[in-house]
C-alpha cells in the first residue's frame, strides 16, 4: 500500500474511512506502531521486553529487533491483501466478558476461542450462524456478562484462515526475517520465543488461537518491576492486561500511548511524563528541540504582582469612549459630570430658527 494513501485514509473523518478495511487496517496499524515505537526510541524509551496481540505482534517483532519496518508493513499489507482477496473467507467474531472455562460449554462446531485476552475476557471466533446462536445462549446463561460483536471482516484466528494459508506463506517467502534482540513472548506459543520469526510463524498468528493471556503471565513471572506500555492506535487492552495483572497478584503499571478520540500529540506527551514520573530516563532534549532565544533580556527577575499599563481616567475615557461624536451635541467632556452637562446644554427654539 502507497505511504500517501495510507495517511490520506487515517487523515479522513471516522465516518468517510475506509481504515476498516483489512487490507487497510492492518498495513496501516502496523505503521502507526512502528511510528510509536521509533518516537520512543528517539526519546530514550526501550523496551526491555515485548508481547503482542494478534497481528500487534507485528510491530513488537520490529520492536524487538526481529525484523526491519519495511519488513513488519509488508507483512501487515500481505496478512490484509491475503483475506481480501479470497471472497469465500468469512466468519466473525465476538467479545465475551468470561473466562474461559464458562465459555467453553457453550462452544458449538464452527465456533473456537480466538483469543485467550485475560482471566475474565476471550474472543469467539468462525461462523457468524453459529455465533448468533452462541452468543444468545451465553447472553441467557450470564445476561450481566459484556458480549459484543468486533467489527471484522472475518473470523481470525479460525478454521476460515486456514483457506488462505498458503497463500500468505508464498507472499512472506522472499522476505528477511532475524531472531529478537530483546525478550519477545509470544502469543502464538504462550512461551518466551526461542530463535528467529520465519514466515511459518506469522502463518501460525494468523490461523492459531492468541495466547495473550499464557504470554502475559510468563512475562510477569520474569520481570521484576514491570512497567507495561501499550503501543497502539487506542489502548484496546488496558482492560485484559490490567484483567491479569491482577489476577497474577502482581504489581505492574499500565501506560497507553495513543487513546481514541484524543489529541495524538497530547497523547504521546502524558505517556512521556507518566514514565518519566516512574523513574523512565527521558532525553528532554529530543522532546523539545533546541530554538530561538531571546538573549537580552533584563537580568533582573520579572516584576509579576503589578500592572504593566499605566494611563489616566482622561485617556481611558477617551480610548473607550461609547458614543462617537454628535454633529449637534458634540462629545462628552470626561470631566465634566453627565448631569451637568445635560443641565447647561441649551437647544434653540423653533422661533429662534425662523
Amino acid at each position: 500500500m502507497h505511504a500517501d494513501l495510507a495517511q490520506d485514509e487515517l487523515s479522513k473523518p471516522e465516518k468517510l474511512s475506509r481504515v476498516s478495511l483489512a487490507e487497510l487496517s492492518q498495513p496501516c496499524c502496523t505503521a502507526v506502531q512502528i511510528a510509536i515505537v521509533d518516537m520512543l526510541s528517539e526519546w530514550g524509551v526501550k523496551p526491555s521486553a515485548v508481547i503482542g496481540h494478534s497481528s500487534g505482534e507485528i510491530a513488537a517483532a520490529y520492536a524487538s529487533g526481529a525484523i526491519s519496518a519495511a519488513t513488519a508493513i509488508q507483512i501487515a499489507y500481505f496478512r490484509g491483501m491475503v483475506v481480501a482477496m479470497d471472497p469465500s473467507v468469512r466468519g466473525g467474531m465476538v467479545a465475551v466478558g468470561l473466562d474461559r472455562l464458562r465459555v467453553e460449554v457453550f462452544l458449538r462446531l464452527g465456533v473456537v476461542i480466538g483469543c485467550e485476552n485475560s482471566p475474565s475476557s476471550v474472543t469467539l471466533s468462525g461462523d457468524i450462524d453459529i455465533l448468533e446462536v452462541v452468543t444468545a445462549d451465553i447472553k441467557a446463561r450470564y445476561p450481566d456478562a459484556f458480549v459484543r460483536a468486533l467489527k471484522v471482516q472475518c473470523a481470525y484466528h479460525s478454521h476460515h484462515m486456514k483457506r488462505v494459508a498458503g497463500n500468505y506463506a508464498a507472499m512472506l517467502q522472499h522476505l528477511t526475517y532475524g531472531a529478537p534482540t530483546i525478550p519477545f513472548y509470544s502469543s502464538v506459543t504462550g512461551e518466551l520465543l526461542e530463535g528467529p520469526i520465519n514466515a511459518s510463524y506469522w502463518v501460525q498468528n494468523l490461523i492459531s488461537p492468541v495466547l495473550f493471556l499464557s504470554a502475559g503471565n510468563t512475562m510477569l513471572g520474569n520481570s521484576t518491576t514491570p512497567l507495561l506500555l501499550e503501543v497502539g492506535p487506542h489502548s484496546a487492552l488496558a482492560g485484559p492486561i490490567r484483567q491479569t495483572v491482577k489476577a497474577s497478584a502482581r504489581t505492574a503499571d499500565y501506560i497507553p500511548t495513543l487513546v481514541r478520540g484524543a489529541d495524538a500529540a497530547s497523547c504521546m506527551l502524558e505517556c512521556t511524563g507518566s514514565l518519566f514520573q516512574r523513574g523512565c530516563p527521558i532525553d528532554f532534549n529530543a522532546i523539545n528541540s533546541i530554538g530561538k532565544v531571546l538573549v537580552d533580556l533584563p537580568t533582573y527577575p520579572w516584576q509579576r504582582d503589578g500592572h504593566y499599563w499605566s494611563e489616566s481616567r482622561l485617556s481611558q475615557s477617551w480610548r473607550q469612549r461609547e458614543f462617537s461624536k454628535h454633529d449637534i451635541l458634540g462629545s462628552r467632556v470626561a470631566e465634566v459630570s453627565l448631569h451637568i452637562a445635560v443641565e447647561q446644554l441649551t437647544l434653540p427654539s423653533r422661533a429662534d430658527i425662523m
